[in-house]
């Protein structure tokens, strides 16, 4: 089974490890095929600061933490996703949220 990995299903493994999501991500790697745009490592890394102020965890544990937590993630580039998938992915975010359009356009691959 493939599982599309959004920002925010990250976002909430660094801050729990612990948690159903953070156990699946770092345990699951032989059940489950995890894969995100890699568009998903600039959005998690641009809240590094803030989350390394809700956690109280220096920068550098974040950054391990964040590298365990997707080391079973398969990034695809945005280049490897056909344009047509972007435009049907356009399509369906539009008027709801355009940064997932990156998360959606790779979802279409495997419809």
């Amino acid at each position: 089974m493939k599982v599309i990995v959004d920002a925010n299903i990250v976002f909430s493994a660094i801050l729990n490890t612990s948690s159903k999501i953070g156990y699946l991500l770092l345990n699951s790697v032989n059940h489950i095929e995890f894969v995100a745009p890699e568009y998903m490592i600039y959005e998690v890394k641009k809240y590094f600061s803030k989350i390394e102020k809700i956690t109280n965890k220096p920068f550098d544990e974040i950054e391990r933490i964040y590298a365990s937590t997707i080391k079973n993630v398969q990034l695809i580039s945005e280049s490897e996703i056909p344009f047509q998938h972007w435009i049907t992915a356009e399509e369906i975010v539009s008027g709801i949220d355009p940064k997932d359009t990156p998360y959606v356009a790779l979802q279409t691959l495997w419809e």
